[in-house]
């Protein structure tokens, strides 16, 4: 019971996030910026959880996602799968409590996920100049943005578990 009530919690933070990030990005695009910030719905699942309990958010959130961005749907479910996969494989290696560490899996999960991304939605722009200031501008800001807010959504999602009685 204890592991259903962790789930639901991370799940539903893991989806607010989401909806922040929405509402940010709408915000934003009149100003032709696009904010992603993909593995911020990775980090907690792949660095606290169990491996099955996480991987069903990250199942979750990866459908929930890609129904909204005009991609072939499972594209995130791949492409969240796989990072997640990296996190659980570096989770010996790195130190979640080193921030330093942290942020070092958040950008690299993040840019290779844009940059997939990229290729896949490229629509015949793929070697024209704008396209890519386009992607670097936008993974310059995205980055940005991921290293100031994901130290406070990690602790924010610790501190929603521990309030809930569970950590």
């Amino acid at each position: 019971m204890i592991k259903k009530t962790e789930v639901l919690i991370v799940c539903f933070t893991t989806l607010v996030t989401y909806i922040i990030i929405v509402f940010l990005n709408n915000i934003f695009a009149r100003y032709s910026i696009y904010l992603s910030l993909d593995s911020l719905y990775l980090l907690f699942p792949g660095l606290y959880m169990l491996f099955w309990p996480g991987y069903l958010i990250i199942i979750l959130i990866a459908l929930t996602v890609n129904a909204s961005i005009p991609l072939p749907y499972g594209t995130l479910f791949v492409l969240y799968s796989l990072g997640y996969f990296i996190i659980r494989q570096f989770k010996t290696r790195f130190r979640k409590e080193n921030w330093g560490h942290v942020m070092f899996i958040a950008f690299s999960i993040n840019s290779i996920i844009m940059l997939i991304i990229a290729v896949i939605v490229d629509h015949g722009s793929f070697f024209t100049e704008s396209y890519w200031f386009r992607f670097l501008t936008d993974l310059s800001l995205s980055s940005l943005v991921l290293i100031i807010t994901a130290p406070l959504i990690l602790e924010l999602q610790k501190l929603f578990l521990k309030f809930s009685g569970l950590k």
